[in-house]
């Protein structure tokens, strides 16, 4: 008899453009999934590599330390499987908070390597640029600028782009082939977002975004 995939739906509904939401232990999946199901997107939240295949497209959450999300990524054997779903099959993927943060080559905190999928570090933020006023982590409502040319970055909303923050380190792309899509300040501009072909992170929290993270997420599942 054939054994179940470890999913929380059905194995036989899978559809096109159902969305696959990396279950490994280190962030609240379900608030993702359902911010997506109430953008009327298909999504599953997955705790097995072996159903990435199932998916068309791959998001991967998380909140916390950089190496104790590299640290479950390699127990829980999704490693070379995420690898090979961005650069193989090049499904998109999306990282979000840590998530995007582990898409990178190397990270300052705990001197960790990366999944490397985006030519980019991750670093503290630089106290000696920040005010006194200027806590970290930065947390918050904070507006963006967006290049909007990517269709990830796509929107219909007449203000400005704004998304939920919560984070002490943020990306620094090392080379032209990541392109950053989104900018915040926070005492000095840093890259909240980027993308290299069919691998795109994002530094906030779109599922705690509201009417932004729900265009957000749409475009990705769109892409």
């Amino acid at each position: 008899m054939e054994q179940k995939s470890a999913m929380d739906g059905n194995a036989d509904e899978m559809t096109a453009n159902h969305v696959g939401i990396i279950d490994y232990g280190i962030c609240n999946v379900g608030s993702v999934r359902n911010m997506l199901r109430r953008s009327g997107i298909l999504a599953t939240c997955i705790s097995s590599p072996d159903d990435l295949e199932r998916f068309d497209r791959i998001i991967l959450p998380g909140v916390g330390h950089f190496r104790a999300g590299m640290t479950n990524l390699e127990k829980g054997g999704w490693i070379e499987p995420i690898r090979h779903v961005a650069l193989t099959e090049r499904k998109p993927v999306l990282g979000i908070c840590l998530g995007m943060q582990l898409l990178a080559h190397h990270s300052e905190e705990g001197d960790c390597e990366g999944l490397g999928l985006l030519d980019m570090e991750v670093r503290h933020f630089d106290r000696t640029r920040l005010d006194a006023a200027l806590p970290v982590p930065h947390m918050g409502w904070s507006e963006v600028d967006a290049d909007k040319s990517h269709p990830l970055t796509q929107s219909e909303q007449a203000e400005n782009q704004r998304f939920y923050f919560v984070h002490s380190l943020h990306v620094v792309p090392r080379s032209d082939a990541v392109q950053p899509l989104f900018w915040c300040n926070y005492g000095y501009p840093f890259v909240a977002g980027c993308a290299r072909d069919n691998v795109m992170g994002v530094q906030f929290h779109p599922e705690k975004s509201h009417m932004f993270g729900v265009e957000l997420l749409t475009n990705f599942a769109r892409i």
